[in-house]
């Protein structure tokens, strides 16, 4: 029996024929991972684009709505729009847009994109060309998820007109020494809303004259320029004149009065004073200066360089006690003088702000504990012919106390209902004819503001007011802004502001009503 081939003897050749059929399997395998591999690999990177990056984006404004108020026809007026990308991703800006003739954008533009969290600014401006009310939307489109973006517009167009106003109208001043000049300042404001353009300045009165303003000076809406008016008698007695100022105002032209004196110069003082050197202006050291020893309080000496006996009338280790030490004492500030209308007393102040009056040995005539209480922190004034009596503020009202012996009567003399609390300032004294007092009245939360005024001792009447634009506490009333108050010969009252300057209050301004 013939034994035949069955497949299962591993030959040559089918040991070939099986490797190649395993390779071709294994190509298609490979081929049919890497395919899959392949596609899984497409997919996923399809999806990574396809995926949304955007974030949020939200797109505000502020403010919401701009209102421009009263414009003049003619005039223009700017406000700023801040627009805020509140959100995580870019805002694209498509279009920037403002609805109503009289609106339009002026910076800002052209407005692409705002990135996350940053801000960009439109300016708009208000034109109006007629009178009446115009309205109008400023339109911010983009991409943002609350777009379109809004501002509401408003403003008012009205007629302009410009109006001078002079302070003061009437300018005197006093006595003054022929041939000399003297010079008082007069503010012109513009009260209207367009532009006041001077055309002229002229003078009447051969003695006067003005500088500062001249043709073509414009003064803007609000704001003011300083004419100088000069007076220079060439002969005794009153002089009078004006001052004319044209301009575009409708009230023009604006005028002031002028008055005024010339009188001679007065004599020179004749014979040598009783003791000091006359006319002398060097600064002096005493030749005992290294070995001077004050004299006890109440006793005297003789200055060896000026001739002139010299009276101590305190003692700072001595006058005062506090409870654990003795007060420092000092007297009235500047030109508050601390002698009575005769100089038998002295009016002092220890540390602790106590007042107390001597006379001029140092001998205490009213202890503390016979002075007024309550009192303002300001100065006691002397009167200025009667001896006995000095005044003080408290709260809101003018008192006068009144010297009896070791006592003081007190009394009101006037309560200013109109304000919360009135007081003296520095360098304020009672006037020269002895009949006037500078006060100043306000409240005493700091955000008021500082008024001024003469208050008439004898009349009991209260003068013109001029309201500055300080705000003070009236009870500490030096601040920032007022620093003094000075009374002139004629009652007129010289304020002087802290900061120095050619504004309206700046410097020393004289306040004549």
């Amino acid at each position: 029996m013939e034994i035949k081939e069955t497949g299962l003897a591993p030959s040559r050749s089918n040991h070939t024929l099986l490797c190649s059929r395993c390779q071709v399997l294994s190509i298609l395998s490979v081929a049919l991972f890497l395919a899959g591999v392949g596609l899984s690999g497409c997919g996923g990177y399809t999806t990574a684009n396809t995926q949304s990056t955007s974030g949020s984006k939200t797109l505000s404004a502020s403010p919401a709505s701009l209102s421009f108020g009263n414009v003049s026809v003619g005039a223009t007026a700017t406000q700023s729009v801040t627009l805020k990308n509140g959100g995580t991703a870019a805002v694209t800006v498509s279009q920037t847009s403002v609805s109503g003739s009289a609106f339009s954008i002026t910076k800002g533009i052209p407005l692409s994109s705002i990135a996350a969290g940053q801000s960009v600014t439109l300016q708009i401006r208000f034109a109006p060309s007629s009178s009446g009310g115009s309205s109008g939307t400023l339109t911010v489109t983009s991409d943002a998820n609350n777009s379109p973006t809004a501002v509401t517009l408003a403003g008012t167009g009205v007629a302009p007109f410009a109006q001078l106003t002079v302070m003061p109208n009437n300018v005197n001043f006093g006595n003054v020494v022929v041939g000399v000049s003297s010079s008082l300042g007069v503010m012109l404001k513009n009260s209207g809303n367009s532009n006041v353009t001077v055309s002229g300045v002229t003078t009447s009165g051969g003695d006067y004259s003005a500088t500062g303003v001249s043709s073509n000076t414009t003064i803007a809406p609000g704001q003011f320029a300083t004419l100088n008016v000069v007076f220079t008698p060439a002969a005794t007695g009153s002089a009078s004149g004006s001052v004319s100022v044209a301009s575009n105002a409708t009230n023009s032209p604006s005028t002031i009065s002028l008055k005024g004196s010339g009188i001679n110069q007065p004599p020179v003082p004749q014979g040598a004073p009783s003791c000091g050197i006359s006319g002398n202006t060097s600064n002096h050291v005493p030749t005992d200066w290294e070995t001077f020893v004050p004299p006890g309080k109440g006793k005297s000496y003789v200055d060896p360089t000026f001739g002139c006996t010299v009276t101590r009338v305190s003692d700072a280790s001595k006058d005062s006690w506090s409870g654990s030490f003795y007060l420092p004492i000092s007297h009235g500030y500047s030109t508050v003088s601390p002698f009575n209308a005769d100089d038998s007393y002295l009016l002092l102040t220890d540390g602790f702000g106590r007042r107390y009056v001597t006379d001029l040995k140092g001998n205490i005539v009213v202890p503390i504990s016979n002075m007024p209480t309550g009192y303002n922190d300001g100065w006691f004034l002397w009167d200025a012919t009667n001896p006995a009596v000095f005044y003080y503020t408290t709260g809101n009202s003018l008192m006068k106390g009144t010297i009896s012996g070791a006592s003081v009567a007190n009394a009101v003399v006037h309560q200013f209902t109109e304000y919360a609390a009135i007081n003296f300032m520095d360098e304020t004294d009672v006037s020269q004819d002895g009949a006037h007092v500078v006060v100043i009245g306000g409240d005493n939360s700091g955000s008021s503001p500082e008024n001024v005024f003469v208050y008439d001792l004898v009349t009991n009447r209260k003068g013109a007011v001029y309201t500055t634009s300080c705000r003070g506490v009236i009870n500490n009333v030096n601040d920032g802004c007022l620093h003094k108050l000075i009374q002139t010969p004629d009652n007129n009252v010289i304020i002087q502001f802290t900061g120095d300057g050619t504004g309206p209050e700046q410097g020393n301004r004289l306040w004549s009503g």
